[in-house]
């Protein structure tokens, strides 16, 4: 609505054409995956009031290699955000409350985006099999992750029955950075939870895991050729009930990673 409303309060009272559209996304300053989420709204806009939308496929602003580019945050600030949530640091402002913890846990563990923090419900939590479900966005792979016990103490802790707006997923990441003492640099406007997500994806690389071991723990896109995996993951049935169990390769390629994992003893000892 804000988008809508920004690029109308500009026409004034001239109805909306293509060029004006065109006009708007080409404006300097702005990442063009911002301006591409903007034409998305644009063109709802049009389709909803009526009015022809002229764009040729192909129109909409890609996202160049220099757009990718995001901050991470030092593993040492990680650490530290984690020794604040366990009680072992003090933080420079007020003490975390559970939902503090429950999602810098996720964060940090499987470098969960927002969009899939605010995704989180109880049903998402199989303690049975010792598992966590990510609704993956982006196109990624939805899958289930293995969930160490000492994992599964924070998660439960807050149980994530109390749904989160957007707004609030983001505050809580900007209290760990007051929490944490951490200042942004002057060229730095905005941080969020992918600077965590930015941070475990490069530690696991340096730790010498394979590109595709890390993009299936960190649910990158991924073909449908692997169906195998897909069926050997769901739900067993049997006469105690049901219980949901991680094929024998996904459990064995979580374990992997646990093994060198940046901040699984942080939480651990």
């Amino acid at each position: 609505m804000a988008v809508a409303e920004a690029f109308l309060d500009k026409l004034g009272n001239k109805e909306p054409t293509m060029a004006d559209v065109r006009s708007w996304i080409r404006r300097r300053g702005f990442r063009a995956s911002t301006l591409r989420k903007e034409f998305g709204v644009l063109r709802r806009l049009f389709v909803v009031n009526g009015l022809k939308w002229e764009a040729k496929r192909g129109e909409a602003p890609k996202p160049s290699d220099k757009d990718g580019i995001a901050q991470r945050l030092d593993p040492d600030l990680i650490q530290e955000m984690i020794s604040i949530a366990r009680g072992k640091s003090p933080s420079v402002t007020s003490p975390p409350t559970l939902a503090h913890g429950a999602f810098l846990c996720l964060s940090t563990m499987w470098g969960l985006r927002r969009s899939e923090l605010m995704e989180i419900t109880p049903a998402c939590l199989d303690t049975k099999g010792s598992l966590l479900y990510v609704a993956t966005k982006k196109g990624g792979r939805a899958r289930w992750h293995y969930v160490p016990p000492e994992i599964m103490v924070v998660l439960l802790s807050w149980g994530f029955s109390a749904k989160l707006t957007d707004w609030q997923v983001s505050q809580l990441f900007m209290d760990w950075r007051e929490m944490a003492g951490v200042e942004l640099p002057d060229s730095v406007h905005r941080l969020g939870w992918h600077a965590i997500r930015g941070t475990l994806d490069y530690e696991l690389l340096a730790a010498g895991l394979s590109i595709p071991e890390v993009s299936n723990f960190m649910r990158w896109r991924r073909s449908d050729s692997n169906m195998a995996t897909r069926y050997a993951s769901m739900q067993v049935i049997g006469r105690g009930g049901s219980k949901r169990m991680l094929s024998f390769d996904e459990r064995k390629a979580d374990e992997s990673v646990l093994r060198v994992h940046p901040f699984l003893k942080n939480w651990s000892e």
